[in-house]
């Protein structure tokens, strides 16, 4: 953006429709054609409306005073399109041309890279403000420890369900501030998935979520994942932090004190594929069995049988501990579960899963979701949130090779505070039972 501080030079502007109308279809010419995919007609019909924006803001302003006249004061509409620099300039230029070439300075076309710290701000101000005092104070309060039978399900098992451990009018303020959370971190979650099959590198060079969507063109996605919400918004933070959630972590782990290791929001869109089977434990830096998620789902999900993609666990999986002791690649020895574990352990155990229900499971619990058919479906949206038994280690040096470092965008903002093989403490991974 650029304020107005020189109102008379741009009163003066010359443009005329035919400008305007001549740098539209000089702008279709720069990219568009035959040939081009989706993504890349999208971007050049981005440019073809930039021009239009820039150059309606100066022929609205035309024999009134100038725009100046009519934004006074105010800061300057500007445009910005998703697309290459060169093509940024190309627009740029055409906007400037259609409007008097005396005044190109004062065009700015942004790219969406650059409107993010902006527009992370002003979500930002609105997602801290979401949520209720009294649901907030309601969050805050103890509850009654989980029942023995969830307790011994997920002992025996690995995982276990909660009913209603939130009713519905929480669930619906809880999903409102969760999903403006998420818009605020849409390219990062975009990113995140290029690097995961592309490396850092690449996914350094990604300016916004179309160039990472154009990178991943034809390669299935499971989900996108975004991580640790609780950092940019207080009310997401009050959800993680709140002894509703921590004290049945801390029951199921038989531990009186636990931290918050991340929160991740998974969004499954329609036409998505399986999410592999896979143990969190594999992809975080502890040396521990003291880990759990809890996967609260912020729409109904259907079970597996009516299409629904709930989570599906391997009930044992936590306790074979063979799995990854006597194989240098456990990654590949899970490509054969079914044969290992049997029909009966892999089956949809928990059903349909209301608002208000939440599933959880153990580090080391195998477990996965199916695709969502690409019609007559929506997105599925969850938020995961993990915890960890306090006086949890740091894995040492001496580790297996085979760690899957998927996860390490989460992590990566504290792990180099902390020394190999020391205890998880960190402002990052904050105690929030203590009980």
């Amino acid at each position: 953006t650029s304020t107005a501080q020189n109102d008379r030079g741009l009163m003066r502007s010359e443009a005329t429709m035919w400008d305007v109308w001549t740098a539209l279809v000089r702008a279709s010419s720069i990219s568009g054609g035959v040939g081009c995919s989706s993504s890349q007609r999208m971007r050049h019909w981005r440019a073809v409306l930039c021009v239009a924006a820039l150059s309606s803001v100066f022929w609205y302003g035309r024999g009134r005073g100038g725009p100046g006249a009519v934004l006074r004061g105010a800061v300057w509409p500007c445009a910005w399109v998703s697309a290459s620099p060169t093509s940024r300039g190309q627009v740029s230029r055409l906007a400037s041309s259609a409007c008097g070439s005396p005044h190109r300075r004062q065009f700015v076309v942004l790219s969406r890279s650059r409107l993010r710290g902006q527009r992370r701000r002003a979500i930002a101000d609105q997602v801290g403000l979401a949520l209720s005092q009294s649901l907030q104070e309601r969050l805050g309060r103890e509850v009654d420890d989980v029942g023995l039978d969830v307790q011994l399900h997920f002992s025996r098992h690995g995982h276990a369900c909660t009913r209603q451990i939130f009713d519905g009018d929480e669930m619906d303020e809880l999903r409102g501030v969760i999903e403006n959370a998420v818009e605020v971190s849409e390219f990062e979650a975009w990113q995140w998935t290029v690097r995961s099959h592309f490396g850092e590198a690449i996914a350094n060079q990604m300016e916004d979520v179309f160039d990472c969507q154009d990178t991943l063109d034809g390669i299935p996605v499971a989900f996108l994942q975004h991580f640790n919400l609780w950092r940019q918004s207080e009310g997401v933070r009050a959800l993680t932090h709140s002894p509703r959630i921590a004290k049945v972590a801390a029951s199921l782990l038989g531990t009186k004190r636990v931290r918050l290791y991340q929160d991740a929001v998974f969004v499954k869109r329609p036409g998505d594929s399986t999410t592999r089977w896979h143990a969190d434990l594999h992809m975080a830096p502890f040396d521990t069995n003291g880990m759990v998620t809890c996967w609260l789902p912020l729409r109904p999900v259907l079970a597996q049988a009516d299409g629904g993609t709930g989570l599906m666990f391997i009930s044992g999986s936590q306790r074979d501990v063979a799995l990854g002791f006597w194989r240098k690649e456990p990654q590949k020895a899970r490509l054969n579960l079914e044969g290992r574990y049997g029909e009966e352990a892999m089956q949809d155990h928990h059903g349909a899963l209301a608002l208000g229900d939440a599933t959880w499971h153990h580090g080391w619990t195998l477990h996965g979701a199916p695709c969502l058919a690409a019609e007559g479906t929506s997105a599925r949206m969850a938020l995961a949130m993990t915890y960890i038994a306090d006086g949890t280690r740091i894995r040492g040096d001496d580790v297996d090779a085979d760690v899957d470092d998927e996860d390490s965008f989460s992590y990566r903002a504290w792990l180099g505070d902390l020394s190999p093989g020391s205890i998880a403490e960190h402002e990052l991974l904050p105690l929030v039972c203590s009980s």
